[in-house]
């Protein structure tokens, strides 16, 4: 009889309802340039229609979710809406994660001469008393538009309004003004970054001091072709920019193996004065050696070695200084090209500044980690290592570690 009880009891309670098991979806909705997370970003899960909001650290989640097929929407103000077409399955009470990029729309600006004509460069030709130009910034973008202007120059010596902030439709006029004592013979050539909230542009600075000659060695296009079309010879290989920094040093504007302030230049090993194609120990004359500071050392500083007149690597102590001094700005420019480049704008104490392009290194035969910059100093740290300096979005994380001296990175010279 007990048997027959048992029987009926289990074959009763297999009838039971079995609740089903809810799942989940979550993640972290960031900015697709910077990497950052976006708070309030709309989100939506179809075919649900269920929405929610992310939180500070862009995080977003869906509970109780029965098993199926879901997709997500992503919105927000300033930004392009996301339709993922990524299709997430939930099956059997597991929790998925779906991290998304959103993309800001970039905001539209044009560079205007006083006709309204869209320009790339102000040339103030050969005039003694030429002394003063105007452009305009015009905001063609539905929404206001917060700029600086940074120059790099010692002979730009004024810039009317270097900061600010642009209506949807308005234009703003800049007045330039140089100063000819400063400019050397024969052409000089600057570039002028205007960054945005949004990104940024170059503007072309272009002065000439006559050599007195009939024809003035002037191209078809007016310049001297022995002149290069950039600031990164005149000074010995390099321009310098006096930062204000209480050692007095000056830095670079260019990576050596560059030719402007957005290039990325030359990798070397530490202590070698070529860059190579291929990055490791067994091509690397320094690695398990036993070398001291080498900034100033022809032998082994590729900035003292190919520029002369001064200039050398900068010591662990001079990154040091140009961290704590300066006021670092993620920045991005356009190169030549019209492509974004991103990396830091370094403003000093004397309200001039100098950009430092994001890099990598090179390993073996391959660039690592372009997002961030990578470059030398002279101090090195035992047989095999040697300090560099690292930074990406946040310059106020910068480090400095102990890298292999067989890495490929990036220098930035400095002089007195």
């Amino acid at each position: 009889m007990l048997a027959v009880i048992l029987v009926f009891a289990s074959t009763f309670n297999s009838c039971d309802p079995v609740e089903e098991e809810k799942g989940s979806i979550y993640g972290v909705v960031t900015d697709k340039a910077t990497g950052e997370p976006v708070k309030n970003a709309n989100v939506q899960l179809r075919p649900m229609g269920e929405t929610t909001l992310t939180g500070t650290d862009g995080r977003y989640e869906f509970a109780d979710l029965k098993d199926g097929d879901y997709t997500l929407v992503v919105s927000k103000t300033e930004y392009t809406d996301l339709i993922d077409d990524y299709v997430i399955t939930v099956n059997g009470g597991k929790a998925i994660r779906r991290d998304v990029q959103i993309e800001k729309i970039p905001a539209l600006f044009r560079i205007l001469d006083a006709s309204g004509n869209d320009i790339e460069e102000l040339d103030f030709g050969s005039m003694a008393d030429d002394n003063i130009r105007l452009f305009n910034i015009f905001n063609n973008s539905t929404s206001s538009l917060d700029y600086e202007i940074y120059k790099t120059a010692a002979w730009v010596v004024n810039v009317s309004s270097d900061n600010g902030v642009l209506q949807p439709g308005a234009t703003k006029s800049i007045v330039v003004t140089i100063d000819r004592t400063m400019l050397s013979l024969g052409n000089n050539v600057t570039t002028m970054t205007i960054v945005t909230n949004n990104g940024g542009k170059q503007l072309k600075i272009k002065a000439r001091v006559s050599d007195g000659s009939d024809d003035d060695n002037d191209d078809e296009n007016g310049e001297d072709p022995d002149t290069p079309d950039d600031p990164s010879e005149p000074d010995g290989g390099g321009v310098c920019v006096d930062l204000g920094l209480p050692s007095g040093l000056k830095w670079a504007t260019c990576n050596v193996g560059a030719t402007r302030p957005e290039e990325v230049g030359s990798y070397y090993g530490w202590g070698e004065l070529e860059p190579k194609s291929y990055y490791d120990e067994s091509s690397s004359p320094t690695y398990g050696q036993n070398v001291a500071d080498i900034s100033g050392n022809a032998q082994y500083d590729v900035a003292t070695a190919l520029w002369g007149n001064g200039w050398r690597m900068p010591t662990q102590a001079d990154f040091e200084e140009l961290a704590k001094e300066c006021t670092w700005k993620h920045t991005k420019v356009d190169d030549i090209y019209g492509n974004d480049i991103e990396g830091q704008m370094v403003t000093g104490p004397s309200g001039k500044s100098i950009f430092f392009p994001f890099t990598g290194y090179m390993a073996w035969e391959s660039l690592i980690w372009s997002y961030k910059a990578y470059y030398w100093t002279s101090t090195p740290d035992g047989k095999n290592y040697a300090r560099g300096i690292t930074f990406d979005y946040d310059a106020e994380d910068y480090l400095i570690l102990p890298n292999y001296k067989w890495y490929g990175c990036c220098i930035r010279p400095v002089k007195k």
